[in-house]
């Protein structure tokens, strides 16, 4: 939002699991969710977790030369542990 419409942003505090999109982990399990033949024979649980992190990476990729126009001032808090 800060960068959509920066004019209503007075300050942002950002909880960011990932902000790397190459940094994403990605479980074997998952990658095969993906797999049509065996999608069935994987747990919902990884197949929502596998799309969810595709999409986040490519989010983030889109965004990665946006950052710095980011002009309000913010807080970034990032665990080591993800």
């Amino acid at each position: 939002m800060a960068l959509e419409a920066p004019e209503i942003v007075a300050a942002l505090v950002m909880l960011a699991p990932a902000l790397d999109s190459e940094a994403e982990r990605y479980f074997a399990l998952g990658k095969l969710a993906e797999w049509k033949l065996i999608e069935w024979m994987v747990p919902l649980s990884f197949r929502v977790t596998q799309i969810e992190k595709r999409f986040h990476a490519a989010a983030l990729r889109s965004l990665v030369d946006q950052w710095k126009n980011i002009q309000v001032s913010f807080l970034l808090l990032h665990g080591c542990k993800d």
